[in-house]
């Protein structure tokens, strides 16, 4: 596995790793939520994994976090994103910590065999408190998912003024509803086989920007999931 030869990664809860010539395997992700992998990436601003492919189904879930360190040595989860199945609705859903997300929402593209065919910005629902994750687009059980990566920049504005920390997922998914189509929660529909969500937040200087260190994958309910890929850099 040479896109992870060169970082550490540890086994989260009850998980356990198993590295073969071409993948590594996680094994034994139980019912808990709690079981997965962190991967060091040590302020990588491109990251990718592919994974052998597997559905979100009824009682699934996908959860990636970006665990950063602030100029004070201390710890801070930075963006978060979940793909799981919702009982509510009957759907699978992929959503995002609003509380972690820019309060000028989130950019939403749609992308079908490298074309875009669908742009719109949500805003951020944070000052509302009964919502904590929020949900952007829905498919059908048995989503099939094979790669996740993200794009994280930090930049400082004019005159070092102001930092912009921007992160940028992309999620390559399949499945969708009966026609391949996915959902957005105000009601557009379209199809697409690439989704790429991004949120971009502009802070004052005095505040300690947070340099991304770690990712953190868990997910519910699969004897294993595979990386056979990937790019850390």
């Amino acid at each position: 596995m040479d896109c992870l030869k060169n970082v550490k990664y540890y086994p989260l809860g009850q998980a356990e790793l198993e590295l073969t010539e071409n993948s590594l395997k996680i094994k034994n992700l139980s019912d808990s939520g709690l079981d997965g992998i962190m991967i060091e990436v040590n302020g990588a601003e491109n990251f990718n994994l592919d994974f052998k492919d597997f559905q979100i189904g009824i009682d699934n879930s996908f959860n990636v976090s970006h665990i950063g360190i602030d100029e004070w040595g201390r710890l801070k989860t930075l963006a978060q994103q979940s793909i799981y199945f919702n009982p509510n609705t009957n759907r699978v859903e992929t959503a995002f910590n609003s509380r972690m997300s820019s309060k000028n929402g989130i950019w939403l593209e749609g992308i079908l065999n490298n074309s875009t065919i669908f742009q719109g910005r949500y805003p951020n629902p944070e000052y509302d408190p009964c919502i904590n994750w929020w949900p952007l687009v829905a498919g059908a059980v048995g989503w099939v998912v094979s790669k996740i990566d993200y794009t994280y920049k930090k930049e400082s504005g004019p005159n070092g003024v102001t930092t912009t920390h921007e992160v940028s997922w992309n999620n390559n998914l399949s499945g969708g509803d009966k026609d391949g189509s996915v959902i957005t929660f105000d009601g557009i529909r379209f199809n697409a086989n690439n989704l790429l969500y991004t949120s971009k937040e502009t802070f004052p200087k005095e505040i300690p920007t947070n340099e991304i260190r770690a990712v953190q994958i868990t997910a519910k309910n699969y004897s294993q999931l595979e990386i056979i890929g990937g790019k850390i850099c």
